[in-house]
Formats: structure tokens, C-alpha cells, sequence
């Protein structure tokens, strides 16, 4: 049997023994070969959903670094190396995520008391303790670790004690993004308007929503007769491989745009509308037109009625 191997032995339809590493003597038609284990230490990655921080639903993965071995978790317990092998990897894997949440229910909630943070928080703001590298973080990981290293052997593993448990994901879900997106932008549209209110701002989220900020090369509100609208000029790669320039002008329509009583900053006034165009001639025939023509006498031949 291989050093990173354990075979796990039945005799006579139960639980007998794990051997190996190395030669290993079976008792023939009384002893079987149940299943071949794999006590090597490697990182195993684990996702824990549906947590909460600060009312944010989140979703964490770690990546722990951990042997599964009976042997050394159990000890001499022959009753407890049973338990441990009748689980499959599947169910293994569901008791640590259990573990997992336990714990980090609990870590989360402790951030949250001793952490309490005002009701007009923003969503960077409440998921700020669970970033990696941070003091509030690395003290919940520590925390973690050393009230999982408990849990993990009654479930079989072992964790390495050089090794520390990191987070190697944060998934909100797509509201919580969707959130995000509009701070991000808001960030953008309060230094270049600052005179604005909130629900103006708001309006011209919705105008660049969909917008690669990186590509604005302009961005104007207009102020006519107290109706605000916004023109976007944007430059986006082309087949050609050059850029292509964009304006997109759009109205700013509702109660919000009646209450800029002042231009705001950055606005430039509505440029003065050309004269409408006269409208296009017609077929008809006027009394003018009729003055050009000469009378030609009735019976005349065709060269008299050219020559007229």
C-alpha cells in the first residue's frame, strides 16, 4: 500500500482494521477490501452560502488545508476509526460546511455587536470586516481555526497547524452587485455635480447605467426652460480596429427635473434652434407662371408651333 494510501479491511462482513502503509496480509474469503482511503494533506476548497453581515446575504469559500485519517483522528478508538470510514467523501464534505456555518454564524454575529454600524451604511460598509488582510477579518479567521480544528476531527480531518485557513471568494448575490454598480457610479456624477439633489443624480444614473465609465469622453446636462437633459459622448472600439464616437442625448422627463432652479455645474445652455426649413414646391400651377406662355393660332402646323 502506498504512503498516501490506507486500505480499509472487513472481516467476515465487518468492521476489522485500517492497514497500510506497505505490505499488507489478508485472510483469504474471510477479509475484504471495503475501501482505499487518501490520508495525503492537500487544500480543499469549501463554499458556505446564505450567510448574513450587517443584513447582507453572502456567500463565502475558504480553502483549508487538511488529511483525512481515521488513525489520527480517532486514535486507538476502533469504535471511532468506524465511524469515521463508513461516511463517504460526499457526506464528509457536507458535515465540514456544516461545521463551517456553525462557526461562522456565530464569528459574524460577534462582528456585528462589537462592530454595530449606523442604519445609513452603505454596502461597501458592511461587507468591509469579511475582506481578507484586515484586522476584524484575520482575527475572525484565527477564531475559526481554532474552534474548527476540534470539529474537523470528530469528522475525520486533520488541519495543518502551518497552514492558515484563507477566504478565496465573496459572492454577494445580484442585487447586492446591482448596489454596488450604482455607488460606484453615484461616486462618479457627485464631484461633477455637486449643486444636484439625490433624485437629479439618480436620474442620470439611469442615463449611463449601462455605460463603460472608461469610455465617457463627455458627459453635459443641459438646462432648457428648467428641463434638464443629459448628452453623452462615448468612444467605443470598431471592426476596424479604430473608435467609433457616440452622442446620445437623452430628457430628463418628471418632477425631479423641475427642481434645479439654478444650472448646475458643468451645465452649458441649450444652443438656439434653426429656422424651419420652407416647405417644398408643388406641382399646381399659379396665376405668375401663366404670364411666360405665348398664344399660338388654332390650325397651325408643328415647325409654326416650334417656331413660336
Amino acid at each position: 500500500m502506498p504512503q498516501e494510501k490506507r486500505l480499509v479491511i472487513y472481516r467476515a462482513g465487518h468492521y476489522h482494521g485500517i492497514a497500510g502503509p506497505g505490505p499488507v496480509i489478508l485472510w483469504r474469503r474471510i477479509d475484504t477490501e471495503e475501501r482505499t482511503i487518501n490520508v495525503r494533506e492537500q487544500p480543499t476548497t469549501y463554499t458556505v452560502d446564505n450567510l448574513f453581515i450587517y443584513g447582507v446575504p453572502i456567500a463565502l469559500t475558504f480553502s483549508i488545508w487538511s488529511a483525512f485519517d481515521p488513525v489520527q483522528a480517532a486514535g486507538d478508538d476502533h469504535a471511532g476509526q468506524m465511524r469515521l470510514v463508513v461516511f463517504s467523501e460526499y457526506e464528509r464534505q457536507s458535515q465540514v460546511i456544516l461545521a463551517l456555518r456553525n462557526i461562522l454564524v456565530q464569528e459574524l454575529g460577534a462582528i456585528e455587536q462589537t462592530y454595530p454600524l449606523p442604519a445609513q451604511a452603505t454596502m461597501g460598509d458592511r461587507i468591509l470586516p469579511i475582506i481578507p488582510g484586515l484586522p476584524v477579518c484575520n482575527r475572525m479567521l484565527e477564531n475559526l481555526r481554532n474552534r474548527l480544528q476540534a470539529d474537523m476531527r470528530t469528522i475525520g480531518f486533520v488541519l495543518n497547524p502551518t497552514r492558515p485557513i484563507l477566504i478565496t471568494g465573496i459572492k454577494p448575490p445580484e442585487s447586492v452587485m446591482k448596489g454596488f454598480d450604482r455607488e460606484r457610479v453615484m461616486s462618479f456624477l457627485r464631484p461633477q455635480f455637486p449643486n444636484l439633489p439625490d433624485d437629479v443624480l439618480a436620474q442620470l444614473y439611469t442615463s449611463i447605467e449601462k455605460l463603460d465609465l472608461p469610455t465617457l469622453q463627455r458627459f453635459v446636462v443641459q438646462n432648457e426652460s428648467g428641463n434638464l437633459s443629459t448628452r453623452i459622448e462615448q468612444r467605443t472600439a470598431n471592426a476596424q480596429g479604430g473608435q467609433t464616437r457616440i452622442t446620445m442625448q437623452t430628457p430628463m422627463a418628471g418632477d425631479a427635473a423641475n427642481v434645479a432652479a439654478q444650472p448646475p455645474v458643468n451645465a452649458t445652455p441649450a444652443a438656439p434652434r434653426p429656422a424651419p426649413a420652407p416647405p417644398p414646391a408643388t406641382d399646381e400651377l399659379r396665376p405668375s407662371d401663366l404670364t411666360v406662355l405665348k398664344r399660338v393660332p388654332r390650325g397651325a402646323t408643328s415647325d409654326q408651333r416650334r417656331a413660336a
